[in-house]
């Protein structure tokens, strides 16, 4: 895997299980990937807690597992912030 297929958002970092069905709207497809993201974070706390209590030997899994959270949250944040940003650009745009 190359670095730029690692950090697209088409990417299975990114993608959500749940195939988008007809008549979903788009806070719905929202919804499910917050989930997926909590869902990634879970996971990755859990590994971790495993590795730390001895539960598990795979550290390098663990900290995948972390990583991929991490920059999950990286990319929704930033989404957050550009569409935010572009919601005040139209609230402050002069008719």
């Amino acid at each position: 895997m190359n670095i730029t297929s690692a950090i697209s958002p088409s990417s299975e970092i990114f993608q959500v299980n749940n195939p988008v069905k007809k008549g979903n709207s788009s806070f719905d497809r929202m919804m499910d990937t917050v989930e997926h993201i909590n869902t990634t974070q879970v996971q990755a706390n859990t590994k971790m807690e495993d590795v730390i209590e001895g539960k598990s030997e795979d550290s390098h899994g663990a900290l995948i597992g972390l990583e991929k959270a991490d920059i999950q949250m990286q990319f929704a944040v930033t989404v957050r912030d550009k569409v935010t940003q572009g919601y005040q650009q139209i609230i402050n745009m002069q008719i």
